[in-house]
């Protein structure tokens, strides 16, 4: 009898999330990770991926960080049960995280601004506690993201997708496109609208991943191991995730 008491009597069919909804890969391939059928993208998805973040960008940069926060806050709320859940932190710092006025040799000051970087591809951790940290740290920034999530354990993020839609991130500000490293990550690096990378994977990806980025001058970010998310501060990959900006401004006598 095929019901709620027995889940695996049926093939369950996981898709990419592109631009605020599941979308088939464009090759229509699929890659079996633990007896599931994982979609596998490829260069266009990718592409998609980034147009759908680009156009995104600046309506979710120009949100104030207090409504970020609570978009958040919710997503957050909705990840519960997940087990370690640092969208809870991330959320509470995305209008905390702020510039600071310094003195300068002149009758005025200047302001540092934190800014968001843009569009940021994520090529992930094997942990769901890098891949969440990783990806809600970036948008409480103002950011949005293309996230690669690794081969070796993709069931955490297509497993996102559901609570993704029940929240309300818009549209286009968090993409996950599943599928191998070495099919989808040289695009990502390759492509002039993405503004930062960061990646956890291997040395060798790691070095072509940095050679690759010299054609935009992308920031690079890479890891050729896995860190323990526990021990890397949420404030430090604000850090990672923002530019600031010094804005003069004089005063008379």
């Amino acid at each position: 009898v095929v019901g709620p008491s027995s889940p695996d009597t049926i093939d369950r069919t996981h898709k990419l999330y592109i631009g605020g909804k599941q979308v088939r890969p464009d090759g229509n391939y699929s890659v079996d990770f633990a007896g599931q059928e994982i979609a596998r993208g490829n260069r266009k998805d990718i592409r998609n991926a980034v147009e759908a973040a680009q156009n995104a960008s600046k309506a979710w940069a120009n949100t104030s960080a207090f409504n970020r926060s609570q978009v958040l806050y919710y997503l957050a709320e909705n990840l519960q049960g997940w087990g370690p859940n640092p969208v809870f932190a991330c959320a509470a710092i995305a209008d905390k995280f702020e510039g600071s006025v310094h003195e300068v040799p002149m009758r005025g000051f200047t302001y540092t601004r934190n800014e968001p970087l843009g569009v940021i591809g994520i090529v992930c951790p094997n942990s769901m506690e890098g891949l969440l940290k990783l990806t809600a740290t970036a948008v409480a920034m103002g950011n949005c993201v293309v996230v690669v999530p690794s081969p070796e354990n993709p069931l955490p993020a297509v497993e996102l997708y559901r609570i993704l839609e029940m929240s309300d991130i818009p549209s286009g500000v968090i993409n996950i496109v599943t599928g191998y490293h070495d099919e989808l990550v040289p695009t990502l690096a390759d492509h002039d609208g993405v503004d930062a990378i960061w990646y956890f994977g291997t040395p060798e990806g790691a070095k072509d991943v940095e050679a690759r980025s010299c054609g935009n001058l992308k920031q690079t970010w890479t890891m050729d191991y896995e860190p323990n998310f526990d021990q890397i501060d949420v404030r430090s990959l604000c850090e990672r995730g923002t530019q600031v900006k010094n804005i003069w401004i004089p005063f008379g006598e």
